[in-house]
């Protein structure tokens, strides 16, 4: 499991990364990576115990699973496919998906 030194040093590390790619396509990509990085930390100074990472990632899992069961697809043989993309990412948005895929990976980083 990672702890918070390992995740303060991969922080100034993509800060650092930042400052250098200033103005480039790449410097998205390093925001990204640190807001991310940014969350972890934010679970590791709660000082949670590695049994509750894993059963949260088990709910978070569940639950997302759960509710992409609920998603009823649109015919992509009547309907265009920009259409049916359209449709999911909205029941996706509709549903808190990404924010839940995001909890999930954050959590699966650290365990791992």
């Amino acid at each position: 499991m990672k702890d918070l030194k390992d995740i303060e040093k991969e922080i100034r590390e993509a800060e650092l990364d930042i400052c250098q790619n200033d103005g480039l396509p790449s410097e998205k990509r390093y925001r990204k990576r640190l807001a991310h990085l940014k969350q972890m930390r934010s679970y590791l100074k709660s000082n949670p115990s590695e049994e509750f990472l894993y059963s949260e990632k088990e709910r978070l899992n569940g639950r997302i699973s759960s509710i992409m069961k609920l998603f009823k697809p649109l015919d992509p043989e009547k309907i265009p496919k920009p259409e049916c993309t359209k449709h999911r990412k909205e029941f996706e948005k509709q549903w808190e998906l990404p924010k839940l895929r995001k909890q999930a990976s954050v959590i699966h980083y650290l365990i791992n």
